[in-house]
């Protein structure tokens, strides 16, 4: 039975009911394990797995989403006293705590935007630069090394937060984007999510459920989303001024702590259920690839670039190179735009165009929150169990791909172009629905990669959506600039029709794949007969 089940990981999915017929058992996905509410694991230790990575989630956004409309606040505040001092007023006097209404001139919303992305830049950067040897570190000595390196980094993160702003004005703004740096250390949330999907593949038999608890698991952050604004917001405002975003800043880096404590202490290392038995003879390929040595003649004679593109091919069987590529790029286009939007335009757009508070901000926040835990949680895989039976896995997840996108470039669409309450909320709603489209492509891909080389490539494509949030650092508060400055009431939505051409770009990708799979597909069919 367990050579059954790595057998059954190692081949392509849709592959699976053309075997079925010659197995014992009547579904084409192993079940053996133990089950645990909805998911099987390999063995009983592992049961708290899917609990867990769904805590570690929770809890790691649930300190996002209390902090994230206080730190915009917090930058704000810090200009509109350098605003009003610059101009010799009695208001300079209150520091950081002058009332909101008074901080939404547009030079103070363009260095506000300005300022937010470039701690954003640092962030993505640092992340991306931290994350370039994870893959290989989580294969190395765990998946929980990496989770707890991440938690170590956001806990490092908050606490600068916590002491630049409570030393401002003695310390200049600039000194915030120090706050990214801690990213060098264990990545940002991509890479935690990567290294928990990477666990849950460790131990969990079916495809179908790993499918399904990536969703549930992804749901947690709209979990926290759900509940945190609220709480964010009434945290924010207890001066009945927006003045004290000061307090979200130490809720969250309680929070972080929190966090880091449950992976250090509860959440178990997996790497080794990943790893196969060693034959004690084999091809050279296979000796160099399990024991990591050079000691054969002929790999002597090969470069270390081919031998690393060799592994990157080999890492990659089953998906293909320039479709590993086209999906890379897909998930990077995406989560720009998504980037744009969620950081930004959810949250600062309706502040200048729709003349609304931060705190009133933070109820969209919250609801986008609420719709996307029913998406994720109950929808998303509800669709995902469904298309699988008609389709397939493959076919199934590429239909979710294709419909994400086009939501995201219709809601982006709608958004940009709303001038009241009612269109800017039908707008996000639309979006929001089409938010699955990376996790869709993510658990698309690992479908189909070999299960011991799923940690590399999950850390790769952190690496695509790290380097999409980084262009979305940069290209919002550009693009936001240029809108302003035209003075035209339409283009103040200019980067929500760039980050719709971004969710086209993204489709094209998706589609690019579909051709080609299919094609390769049909291929497999004919030299078969």
């Amino acid at each position: 039975m367990a050579n059954r089940n790595q057998n059954m990981e190692h081949e392509p999915l849709l592959a699976r009911a053309k075997s079925a017929d010659n197995l014992s058992s009547t579904t084409a996905e192993p079940t053996a394990g133990t089950k645990w509410l909805f998911f099987t694991t390999i063995t009983p230790k592992y049961r708290w797995i899917p609990l867990l990575g769904c805590a570690i989630i929770f809890i790691n956004e649930a300190e996002y989403f209390v902090k994230q409309v206080a730190t915009m606040r917090a930058i704000e505040a810090m200009y509109c006293y350098e605003f009003w001092l610059k101009r010799n007023s009695p208001l300079a006097d209150l520091g950081k705590h002058i009332p909101e209404r008074l901080c939404k001139d547009d030079s103070i919303q363009k260095d506000l935007a300005k300022t937010a992305g470039l701690i954003m830049f640092v962030r993505m950067l640092s992340a991306m630069i931290g994350a370039i040897p994870l893959g290989w570190v989580a294969d190395r000595y765990g998946r929980k090394t990496v989770i707890v390196l991440h938690k170590v980094n956001v806990c490092i993160n908050c606490a600068t937060w916590v002491v630049l702003y409570t030393a401002f004005p003695k310390v200049p703004i600039w000194t915030l984007y120090l706050s990214g740096l801690p990213g060098l250390i264990g990545g940002n949330y991509d890479i935690g999510l990567a290294m928990l999907f990477a666990s849950y593949t460790d131990v969990m038999p079916s495809a179908t459920e790993r499918a399904s608890l990536f969703f549930l698991t992804t749901s947690m952050q709209y979990f926290a989303q759900t509940f945190c604004p609220p709480i964010g917001a009434w945290l924010m405002n207890l001066d009945g001024n927006s003045g004290t975003p000061q307090v979200n800043l130490m809720v969250s880096l309680y929070l972080a702590i929190f966090t880091a404590l449950i992976s250090i202490f509860l959440f178990p290392e997996t790497v080794h259920e990943s790893r196969e038995k060693r034959p004690v003879s084999g091809t050279a390929s296979q000796i160099e690839e399990q024991n990591g040595s050079d000691q054969i003649p002929n790999l002597k004679k090969s470069s270390r670039l081919e031998r690393l593109m060799q592994g990157f091919k080999d890492t990659v069987n089953g998906v293909g190179v320039i479709n590993i590529l086209l999906l890379s790029l897909s998930i990077c286009f995406a989560a720009t735009g998504i980037k744009a939007i969620d950081w930004y335009a959810i949250v600062q757009y309706p502040v200048i165009k729709l003349d609304w508070t931060f705190p009133q901000a933070s109820s969209v926040v919250s609801m986008q929150g609420f719709l996307m835990l029913i998406y994720f949680s109950i929808m998303l895989p509800a669709i995902n169990r469904i298309l699988a039976t008609w389709l397939g896995i493959k076919a199934g997840q590429f239909v979710i791909m294709a419909c994400s996108a086009l939501l995201l470039t219709v809601g982006a669409l709608i958004i940009g172009l709303s001038n009241t309450t009612t269109l800017f909320i039908t707008g996000v709603v639309i979006y929001l629905f089409g938010e699955g489209l990376p996790t869709a492509t993510q658990a698309y891909i690992v479908s189909l990669v070999d299960k011991s080389k799923v940690a590399r490539v999950m850390a790769t494509l952190s690496i695509a959506s790290i380097f999409g949030k980084l262009t979305a650092s940069i290209l919002f508060p550009k693009m936001l600039a240029l809108g302003l400055d035209t003075h035209v009431d339409i283009l103040v939505g200019l980067p929500l029709f760039v980050s719709a051409v971004m969710f086209v770009v993204s489709a094209a990708c998706i589609g690019v794949v579909g051709l080609r799979m299919r094609r390769a597909d049909r291929d497999q069919v004919v030299v078969e007969r």
